[in-house]
């Protein structure tokens, strides 16, 4: 078995310490000439992903080198952000919608990988930005309030509460970055996900639950208090969508709720709920999905009911 040639060894080194990430300045600092790195980029031994940054053909399609080559394509401080870095960071699990770098230089030029949007961001701090996971991201906080152009408040308050479960979240941060930004675009929904945090609600857990939400709020339906946790019939509980002052519980149930002893726990639970006069319904995701409005017709009548002046 033939032994690489002593480049190919240090470039494969370069690869390993960086993650799949080879650049020409790291090449550099090895001995290696950018025309090595050409040259095995023309012979299908690296992938050339950006201006000076390269990848093994093993690594180069995965979306972690992908993000890391962007990265260092940038001149100066730059992070994942927004929905991307949420995912990264586990605190977010529904669609993600596209994959955004930001850098407080300038848009590097040249060759861009499909899918990562690289955007300019004067206001991109040293205290904005972590390592995460080996890619450098957008600390929950910022993330957050970047978040406010494309999720809505509900969302981000579930994002919010993803990042304070793991102790990553920094509300005083928060707040001091929405101080700065007021008027600015994206603002009003992280400002009303920070006030649904504050109050102790989880924001919304499901993408079924915001198709819901997101319908019976374009009906004009009275915003309901979302998955807050609470004493109600004698227990702890996080009710999905609550109207207090109607004295009505929706919830949003998936498969799950047909296991016996989840099923036995929501029996129980409601029964409670129903001695203290409480009304409780309960939504199949599956109606959602493929009737809507048959599921917000079923949320209509139950407040109509409770609340004979609520279609006038």
């Amino acid at each position: 078995m033939s032994q690489l040639a002593p480049v190919d060894t240090r470039i494969a080194r370069i690869a390993t310490d960086r993650d799949g990430v080879v650049r020409s300045t790291d090449a550099l600092a090895q001995e290696i000439s950018p025309s090595s790195l050409s040259r095995r980029a023309r012979a299908g031994q690296l992938i050339r992903l950006a201006s000076g940054i390269y990848a093994p053909p093993y690594a180069a399609s995965l979306a972690p080198t992908r993000i890391r080559a962007t990265l260092a394509s940038c001149d100066g401080l730059a992070a994942l952000a927004g929905g991307a870095a949420a995912a990264h960071d586990g605190h977010w699990k529904r669609h993600v919608g596209g994959t955004v770098v930001l850098t407080r230089g300038r848009v590097p030029q040249g060759k861009r990988l499909p899918g990562i949007v690289i955007r300019s961001r004067r206001d991109l701090d040293i205290a904005h930005v972590r390592e995460s996971h080996g890619i450098t991201t957008t600390v929950p906080a910022r993330t957050c309030c970047d978040l406010g152009t494309t999720l809505t408040k509900f969302q981000i308050a579930h994002v919010m509460y993803e990042a304070a479960y793991h102790g990553a979240l920094d509300l005083e941060l928060m707040s001091g970055i929405l101080d700065r930004r007021r008027g600015a675009r994206g603002v009003v929904a992280a400002r009303g996900a920070l006030q649904l945090f504050d109050s102790g609600s989880a924001g919304t857990r499901s993408a079924s639950e915001d198709r819901l939400l997101d319908a019976l709020i374009a009906l004009c339906v009275p915003e309901p208090i979302v998955n807050t946790r609470g004493s109600m019939g004698g227990n702890d509980i996080e009710p999905d969508y609550l109207w207090p002052e109607l004295r009505l519980n929706i919830e949003v149930d998936g498969p799950w709720h047909d296991k016996p002893e989840i099923a036995a726990a929501d029996a129980f639970r409601d029964a409670a709920l129903r001695v203290e006069g409480w009304r409780v319904i309960r939504i199949r995701t599956d109606v959602i999905w493929n009737d809507l409005p048959s599921a917000c017709a079923i949320v209509l009548r139950a407040l109509k009911a409770r609340d004979t002046d609520f279609c006038r």
